[in-house]
């Protein structure tokens, strides 16, 4: 592992005791769910009907085993913030499928999730929308195929300038980023993807983001890389310019496996 990657690693540190966001914040956390230890059966306990049978439908018991601790991470977050019990907690979708929370909540937090292969991350925010994704890195996929099928001409043309074994890392750069922002957006992926441009560059921390139909919109977002571990890119999108990123690591689902 890298030097840089190792510092970015250690910015994830176990919150205060009392979670709050403010305005010009945006919180992250990153939850691991398949380490020895995961309280399981309690964040099945939190979850509503609805959400318990969406996990029943997983072809395979440890998919479904992921989307309830996903689920019940994400309600275990967000209780922590508005002072609820977490099983109160009501969601509500928008017309692409973009979760919010339900009243008397719905005001209070904005947040997005992205879960892949037993790790999560959550963004919450007061007051900007926001996106998440995550993605796990995978060499051996067709990754000059999917850009060309889903980035714009450019940078599917920047991707293939790379050497070989850096395509995959640069690619799922760009897509995650790209996500996270559509997340934000509120959008689907499509051809909603080719609508801006973003930088490849695994290590880029601020990206650079530009939408060429909507020049001036594109300084209403920014971008941001995140490093949740080695084999795995991350971006978070926010709805503004001048914001503080703090990440979190519940003590309940650490990499280490502690149970707190």
């Amino acid at each position: 592992m890298r030097d840089h990657e190792r510092r970015q690693l250690a910015l994830w540190t176990r919150p205060p005791g009392r979670s709050a966001v403010v305005s010009g914040e945006v919180h992250v956390w990153r939850a691991f769910f398949d380490v020895a230890g995961q309280p399981f059966h309690r964040l099945l306990d939190l979850l509503s009907d609805e959400e318990r049978e969406q996990a029943a439908r997983g072809l395979l018991p440890l998919h479904r085993r992921r989307a309830v601790a996903s689920r019940g991470g994400l309600r275990r977050i967000l209780a922590r913030y508005l002072d609820a019990d977490p099983r109160q907690l009501r969601f509500a979708c928008g017309p692409n499928g973009k979760p919010s929370l339900d009243l008397p909540w719905t005001r209070s937090l904005a947040f997005n999730l992205s879960h892949s292969c037993g790790v999560a991350l959550v963004a919450v925010t007061a007051g900007a929308e926001v996106g998440v994704d995550l993605e796990r890195v995978r060499p051996s996929l067709d990754v000059e195929r999917i850009a060309d099928r889903f980035f714009a001409s450019e940078e599917a043309a920047a991707l293939k300038r790379l050497p070989h074994a850096s395509r995959p890392a640069a690619f799922f750069a760009g897509w995650t980023r790209k996500e996270a922002l559509l997340k934000a957006k509120g959008g689907r992926i499509g051809n909603a993807l080719r609508a801006f441009r973003v930088s490849l560059d695994p290590d880029e921390r601020l990206v650079e983001l530009r939408m060429p139909d909507s020049p001036g919109e594109s300084a209403h977002w920014s971008i941001r890389n995140l490093f949740p571990g080695p084999g795995w890119s991350a971006a978070v999108a926010v709805r503004g310019r001048c914001w503080e990123l703090r990440r979190w690591e519940p003590p309940w689902a650490r990499a280490t496996g502690s149970d707190a």
